[in-house]
Order: structure tokens, then C-alpha cells, then sequence
């Protein structure tokens, strides 16, 4: 076994370990919320470093629509646990398996643009991502989904509920 993959093997059983503590000291809450929270948000964060070594690090490509694919993923999660009430674990992989497929179809007319074109393709999805989402109301009641880009178009019945409110965002996730 060369020592690269050594090397690999190593940190992915460190990841899997420091994991495993950090899962157990949230549990028995050693750590607390405010610390938990931070915690979420370098995994985030890692997770987005990561995913940027792997197209300007091994491709040497530059991209800048990453944010535009997590708020993807996210928004779909949100959808899907708080009106569909599936399991975190299944609207996580719905929200991947959507920005994997919105990636691939934005990835079909970009995979020839190289530097700064690819850059400026990317910026302008992340923007148009973020406009949409941004302006997006979505909301539901006993008659189904309602869904506007105008806030005022999405009337719900009494007890209905709004899962995106435009620039305010997911409401009603904990």
C-alpha cells in the first residue's frame, strides 16, 4: 500500500473518530447549543472548501456557482422534511441527487468554457439561483402546495402554513 493511501485511510478513520466524540458530547450536552451550531456551520464549511479543492485543485478549473448548488440541495431539504415529513437522512440525499442534477444540466453547455468564461457562467447561475430563491414563496394548507414569486399570490387557508418566504427564507424549520 502506497503511503498516499495510507495517509487517506488514516484521516478517514480520525474523521470518523473525532465524529463519533463530538456525537457523543452533543448527546450527553458537554457541548452546548451555541457550540453545536458552530460546529454545523464549519462542517458546512468544509464541506464547500472541499468541493472547491476538488474542481480548482484537481481540474484547475474556476468555478463560483457553488453556493447556487447548496442552496439548492437546502431549499429541497427544507421542502421535503418540513411538508413531506420524510427523515433528515432522505431529504438530505433528495437535495444532493437535485443539485447533482441541476449541476449535470448546467455542466452540458459550460464543459467546453475554460478560465474566466467558465468563472462568469458560474457567478451568473449562482445570482440567478439566489434571485429565484430570494423571491420565492411557497406555502401549503389542506389543499396542497402554493407556490408565487409575488407574496401577496400565495393565499392559504386558515391554518396553512409558509415554508418560503422570500428573502426571509425557510420559516418554520427548527
Amino acid at each position: 500500500m502506497n503511503l498516499l493511501r495510507k495517509n487517506d485511510l488514516i484521516m478517514l478513520a480520525f474523521g470518523i473518530v473525532l465524529f463519533a466524540v463530538l456525537q457523543g458530547l452533543i448527546s450527553t450536552k458537554i457541548i452546548g447549543s451555541f457550540w453545536e451550531l458552530n460546529l454545523i456551520i464549519i462542517g458546512i464549511n468544509v464541506i464547500m472548501s472541499v468541493s472547491l479543492n476538488l474542481i480548482n485543485g484537481y481540474t484547475g478549473q474556476f468555478s463560483l456557482g457553488h453556493a447556487g448548488f447548496m442552496a439548492v440541495g437546502a431549499y429541497v431539504g427544507v421542502v421535503l422534511t418540513t411538508f413531506f415529513k420524510l427523515p433528515f437522512i432522505v431529504a438530505l440525499a433528495a437535495g444532493a441527487l437535485a443539485a447533482g442534477f441541476l449541476g449535470f444540466l448546467i455542466g452540458l453547455p459550460t464543459l467546453r468554457l475554460r478560465g474566466d468564461y467558465l468563472a462568469i457562467v458560474t457567478l451568473a447561475f449562482c445570482q440567478i439561483i439566489m434571485s429565484l430563491i430570494g423571491n420565492c414563496y411557497l406555502g401549503f394548507d389542506s389543499k396542497g402546495l402554493h407556490f408565487s414569486f409575488i407574496k401577496n399570490e400565495v393565499s392559504l387557508e386558515a391554518g396553512g402554513k409558509m415554508l418560503l418566504s422570500g428573502p426571509i427564507g425557510a420559516s418554520g424549520t427548527e
